[in-house]
């Protein structure tokens, strides 16, 4: 389990940042979810399964990813570093990192055009990661920064992120998601993510304004 903040341009002001903060459990390589104050999000790549629970609202939105190639599926930041080649990782040497010391690789992301080169802290003593930041494209939303710390280890994982089971009473919504989407995907996919909102659309058309309108606290501007 860690904590990942993204951090991405203001598209209102290019001199502030807006930030979302969340907590990510990771089952095994292929099942994770991610925590907000207001919404929960359960991934399963083995069969391209997804589920976003809404809380405030009592809306779930069940996704289908099972069209997306399997380089494009959704993947936690733990299954990513597994993948690294440590042949292609340049150590940066040690560093001390909240009182700890940490030997820092560079990682490049030559099959990946959505990432960047992105940096990883490893514990001398554990040999595990307590730090990652990593630079992200989108598609056409701006670049994000995200940072991954207070990882921890063999923790326990309530029932709730261990299926995909809907709370009763939360009202429904099927969300394919296309192997590429086109422009009707995308407009589809804002329509019945609207729809889970009480038929709001965001103010902001940017990842930020897309988690706002999913769950309306979650957003940080500063």
């Amino acid at each position: 389990r860690f904590k990942q903040i993204m951090t991405m341009p203001d598209p209102a002001d290019p001199q502030k940042t807006n930030s979302i903060e969340c907590t990510v459990t990771v089952v095994d390589p292929a099942w994770f979810s991610v925590e907000m104050p207001d919404m929960t999000t359960i991934v399963d790549c083995r069969s391209g399964k997804g589920l976003m629970l809404l809380l405030d609202r009592k809306s779930a939105i069940r996704m289908d990813m099972q069209n997306k190639p399997k380089e494009r599926q959704p993947a936690n930041a733990l299954a990513k570093l597994r993948s690294v080649d440590e042949k292609e990782a340049r150590d940066l040497g040690v560093m001390e990192i909240d009182g700890r010391k940490a030997r820092v690789y560079q990682i490049p992301n030559k099959e990946d055009a959505d990432r960047r080169a992105e940096k990883v802290w490893i514990d001398t003593e554990t040999h595990l990661p307590v730090r990652m930041e990593m630079d992200s494209q989108l598609g056409f939303f701006p670049g994000m920064h995200s940072v991954f710390t207070d990882f921890q280890w063999d923790v326990k994982v309530g029932k709730a992120l261990l299926n995909m089971e809907i709370p009763e009473g939360y009202e429904i919504t099927d969300m394919p998601i296309p192997a590429v989407p086109a422009e009707s995907d995308l407009l589809a996919s804002l329509k019945r993510v609207a729809e889970a909102n009480g038929n709001k659309f965001s103010d902001e058309f940017n990842l930020v304004g897309m988690m706002k309108l999913l769950t309306k606290q979650i957003g940080r501007a500063h």
